[in-house]
């Protein structure tokens, strides 16, 4: 079922008991998908909230600049954006107020997934 978040529509009750497989909708790898909980603001500007769950898909380890991305660097683990520039690789956060982080070449990184969803009370 859609529905609009403008004018109301009626819906048919049809509509209205039809069945959702929410599981299958979120996560259609299982095989490779993850359930991860955020603690901390860095990525507030993308919507993802202290909090928040984050379905994160293994299968895809190779952003674009404008996907959301768990990452290991040296050890640790942290949810940002991957931003390639003038040969840098940048981890880049959501949040004016936090620093992006430099990838350099002695490094270890690693991209551990693809957040494909967010899941959270509506707080944001």
């Amino acid at each position: 079922m859609n529905i609009v978040s403008g004018f109301p529509i009626p819906l048919t009750n049809d509509e209205r008991v039809q069945d959702i497989d929410l599981l299958r909708f979120l996560v259609p790898n299982p095989e490779s998908s993850y359930l991860i909980r955020v603690e901390g603001n860095a990525m507030i500007e993308a919507g993802i909230c202290d909090g928040d769950i984050l379905i994160v898909d293994k299968s895809n380890r190779n952003p674009s600049s404008s996907q959301v991305a768990v990452c290991e660097l040296n050890g640790e683990y942290t949810v940002k954006f991957v931003v390639r520039e003038n040969g840098i690789l940048w981890l880049v956060p959501a949040n004016s107020t936090y620093a992006k982080i430099r990838v350099d070449e002695g490094d270890d990184f690693r991209v551990w997934g693809i957040v494909t969803y967010v899941i959270h009370k509506t707080r944001c």
